[in-house]
């Protein structure tokens, strides 16, 4: 292999290297990816969220549920 083929091949491998670190920076930081790990918590969290939402409708839907939520509160504040 001539010196002129052996350098231009080792900068263009340097080259694709630094290209693909950037890709990930840019990625990761401004692109939106994400890894596994923080998409698990936040599926987690959208699941609770909802969960939630749900719990609070079926609550209100009890004919009493005003009556009901005093309690709770009288009870939450003794503890």
């Amino acid at each position: 292999m001539k010196p002129e083929t052996a350098a231009k091949t080792k900068y263009g491998v340097w080259g694709l290297i630094c290209g693909a670190v950037i890709a990930m920076i840019i990625g990761f930081a401004w692109g939106g990816w994400t890894t596994s790990g923080t998409t698990q918590t936040m599926t987690k969290e959208a699941v609770l969220a909802s969960q939630a939402a749900i719990c609070v409708a079926q609550f209100l839907k009890q004919p009493n549920h005003e009556a009901r939520l005093k309690e709770l509160l009288a009870e939450s504040r003794s503890h």
